[in-house]
């Protein structure tokens, strides 16, 4: 399960949980071995590389779509980017709008200390992602540009 509390309760339900769970239950553990088991193992690695595969050149052509907008550098692995973006607004301002006004979900590249970037996961659908980049562009093609 999950809670959203003050910091301090969490903690200490932090404690609780740690103090009371020994182990992970029995068919979460079941998963777990048969999904790491040499051929389930394998089954995901051929699944997520085909993911990979399918969705990162739509990601990388609709960022070659924005010349002098967008600037990254090809992941070598995984369906994450991190995206160098050239609009004048702060990332954690830019993940909110394209949250509340988009329903996109976007990581602020200022949570890593690397304000005017986003992190864009690309592991979904593709159908999925070519619409939330398109409501990401719906926001980001409004807003003005400034060399960074």
């Amino acid at each position: 399960g999950w809670v959203v509390a003050p910091v301090g309760v969490a903690d200490a339900l932090w404690g609780i949980h740690d103090y009371t769970t020994i182990a992970p239950g029995a068919v979460s553990d079941r998963l777990a071995r048969i999904a790491l088991s040499p051929d389930g193992r394998a089954r995901l690695l051929a699944r997520t590389q085909g993911i990979i595969r399918t969705n990162y050149p739509i990601l990388r052509q609709w960022l070659q779509r924005r010349p002098g907008i967008f600037d990254h550098v090809a992941p070598e692995a995984g369906a994450i980017a991190f995206v160098r973006y050239r609009h004048d607004i702060n990332s954690t301002a830019l993940a909110d709008r394209l949250r509340t006004e988009q329903s996109v979900l976007v990581v602020p590249g200022d949570h890593f200390h690397m304000d005017h970037h986003l992190r864009l996961g690309f592991g979904s659908h593709p159908d999925h992602l070519v619409g939330a980049l398109g409501r990401i562009a719906e926001l980001m093609d409004h807003l003005p540009a400034h060399a960074r």
